[in-house]
């Protein structure tokens, strides 16, 4: 007799979604689930994310980039650096994504150093959605750890990039494990929020739900509708730090 996700879900005592997860990413190649196989699978994955970052293993590597982060370079500019300072050693050459990871990695200790607040006077900039103000807002800090390891597809990280003269703009979401990218269309030119709410209901709502799990956002404007848009796609919505959303 064949039993089915939620019949599994209903012996063991755990959510259907626990035991469909499992089978999506615990299966052999040809469709089957079998405990060996499963176990193996797991260990890698958990292998992986315990790895010792570079970073850590390598102390004149370390010493360099808490240097360069220490003088307020940013790690695209300590990406360029490392070749520079190590021609000949192409292990010690890291890519963006590696020092943004080690800075938000507790177990490595590198860090950039807070921003200097400075009082500047406030201007109108053309083009930006500046009506509205985000409520209800749940922070990145509470994003579940699925997001944080890039092991499980369906989780997105959204921006707006203004054109020239912020005349222009066009919406983007990564997805953080493939690296897919969908780009929103922004006809006015202006991110209002309710472009934004339209074109990101459309782009995800055209995803299985599987594909359409969370989104982070910076603290935009733009975003202001964004219960509306976990309402229509069933997505939740996480924000950045507003201090530092990089």
């Amino acid at each position: 007799m064949r039993v089915g996700v939620r019949g599994i879900a209903e012996e063991l005592g755990r959510a259907a979604s626990t035991v469909s997860r499992e089978l999506r990413r615990n299966t052999d190649g040809r469709g089957r689930y079998l405990p060996a196989t499963a176990q193996r699978l797991s260990c890698e994955r958990r292998s992986r994310a315990l790895r010792t970052r570079r970073l850590v293993r390598d102390e004149q590597l370390h010493g360099v980039v808490a240097e360069l982060l220490g003088k307020r370079w940013s790690p695209e500019q300590i990406a360029h650096e490392l070749p520079v300072r190590f021609p000949d050693q192409s292990e010690r050459h890291l890519c963006t994504e590696s020092i943004y990871q080690a800075i938000y990695d507790p177990r490595t200790d590198v860090t950039r150093p807070a921003k200097r607040r400075r009082r500047r006077r406030r201007r109108r900039i053309q083009g930006l959605e500046r009506r509205g103000r985000l409520t209800n807002m749940t922070i990145i800090a509470d994003r579940p750890a699925e997001a944080e390891d890039r092991m499980q597809v369906g989780h997105w990280e959204g921006d707006c990039i203004m054109g020239a003269g912020n005349r222009s703009a066009i919406g983007t979401l990564v997805e953080r494990t493939t690296r897919f990218v969908i780009l929103i269309h922004v006809p006015t030119g202006r991110p209002t929020a309710e472009t934004m709410r339209d074109g990101i209901t459309d782009a995800l709502g055209a995803l299985a739900p599987h594909l359409r799990r969370t989104l982070t956002w910076d603290q935009g404007k733009e975003l202001v509708l964004h219960q509306q848009i976990t309402a229509a796609t069933d997505t939740r919505e996480y924000f950045c730090d507003a201090h530092s959303p990089w």
